[in-house]
């Protein structure tokens, strides 16, 4: 090994203007950081936050700029210079913001929101939405959107659980059902906080008109009896795709023949009715627009084999 003061004057040098390539500061800015706010740091210990209240003019920037600035060698500064940045563990700042925007979100549309909108307005039309998964390394999943007066229930086969693929899905349904029966007929819809629920705007809006359609609320986390109806029409897809069942060899036609099996099986809650008689007496049009299929009683099957036909 030896030492040259040439070559390594010629790296560094190369080095700096690698450094700086894309930097939007200029040298004149670099050259007073270095002269009137590094000396603070590495003989007075001042901490970032302090030089940035004192020193608006000349860090004019974001701290995340400076720590970039430091970690590029932008600065005459290390990060071993920086005795707080060494000493504790990075924040996860992802989670972080993860977590202000889902508080964010819940504003007015929490479970106790849900409650006082239901009092108040009586009449209006409730669903409850939810995802079913088959194993844990599945990309597909069930999406399920169930109304409440009725027991109907749409299953749509999502690619992944996504919030993206859950946007897509109702996309498809105000597309299907249209604008105005969608609103006339989905006023409140109750979740559970999985995050691919996490677009309210999405579901609640006509985007291309910027109507409010409907009002989306999130029930307490683990707490699926808050949308029991939900919850117990589960059970029966259960019986044919019980836990433990892979759902990557699922068709959509396979989740529409599962639909309308459900659908047709009459129910005690209903005074006898099933949840496909009851929507077809009271929304027709929903019927017809999904083009929901009548089984009759005596052919109506949960058997895997009568459904699934691969």
């Amino acid at each position: 090994l030896y030492y040259n003061a040439k070559i390594a004057q010629n790296h560094y040098e190369k080095s700096l203007i690698e450094a700086r390539s894309g930097v939007d500061i200029t040298e004149e800015e670099i050259n007073t950081i270095n002269k009137d706010i590094i000396p603070l740091i590495k003989k007075k210990k001042q901490s970032v936050n302090q030089i940035y209240i004192n020193h608006p003019d000349i860090l004019y920037f974001s701290k995340t700029t400076f720590y970039k600035y430091v970690n590029d060698g932008v600065i005459s500064l290390s990060n071993i210079d920086l005795p707080r940045k060494v000493k504790y563990k990075p924040r996860k700042k992802k989670k972080d913001k993860e977590n202000k925007r889902n508080q964010s979100i819940l504003i007015g549309r929490t479970y106790e929101d849900y409650i006082i909108k239901i009092n108040n307005e009586p009449k209006l039309y409730i669903w409850q939405l939810d995802t079913v998964i088959g194993l844990n390394d599945d990309s597909k999943c069930l999406m399920t959107f169930l109304f409440v007066e009725t027991n109907f229930m749409i299953i749509r086969l999502l690619d992944k659980k996504t919030m993206a693929h859950v946007n897509e899905a109702f996309d498809q349904i105000k597309q299907k059902i249209g604008i105005d029966d969608f609103k006339r007929i989905i006023n409140i819809i109750l979740t559970d906080n999985g995050c691919e629920f996490f677009d309210p705007i999405h579901i609640e809006y006509d985007l291309d008109n910027v109507e409010k359609l409907c009002s989306l609320y999130y029930c307490h986390p683990n707490s699926p009896e808050e949308k029991s109806e939900l919850e117990k029409n589960h059970e029966y897809i259960r019986y044919v795709l019980p836990k433990g069942t892979s759902f990557e060899d699922l068709t959509v036609e396979d989740i529409k023949r599962l639909e309308d099996n459900i659908n047709n099986i009459p129910r005690d809650i209903l005074g006898g009715y099933t949840p496909y008689n009851l929507t077809k007496e009271k929304f027709p049009t929903l019927i017809e627009k999904l083009e929901s299929n009548y089984i009759a009683p005596d052919d109506v099957s949960l058997n895997k084999k009568d459904i699934i036909f691969h």
